[in-house]
């Protein structure tokens, strides 16, 4: 339960951080909701799901990574991979905070 009440927050807060920094430059928003279902993507994909050119969707995807929203996890400049990592890190966060309570797990 908890989770769901820091993906709401991360909504929200990402929401005013992409409206604030972006403001209306194509697919923004729409990119920010997909990520939330498919936190990883491309290039090809963004270009795809939201209906934009390849040099937007490339812009876009740029913008988001020096926002903090997106980590580049190739190191590549062409078939580059995304992730959105502050959704992704409160994952990793709930299934250590399991850990942390699940007798079974903790080291003595």
């Amino acid at each position: 339960m908890e989770t769901a009440r820091k993906i709401i927050q991360l909504r929200e807060s990402t929401r005013q951080t992409v409206l604030a920094e972006l403001g209306s430059m194509t697919g923004s928003l729409p990119l920010l909701e997909h990520l939330f279902s498919h936190p990883a993507t491309t290039t090809n994909l963004t270009k795809e799901e939201l209906d934009i050119s390849f040099a937007q969707a490339n812009k876009l995807l740029n913008r988001f990574e020096e926002l903090g929203l997106l980590v580049e996890t190739t190191g590549q400049k062409r078939n580059r991979r995304y992730r959105f990592e502050p959704y992704l890190a409160l994952f990793r966060a709930s299934d250590s905070d399991s850990e942390d309570s699940n007798p079974e797990t903790t080291q003595v």
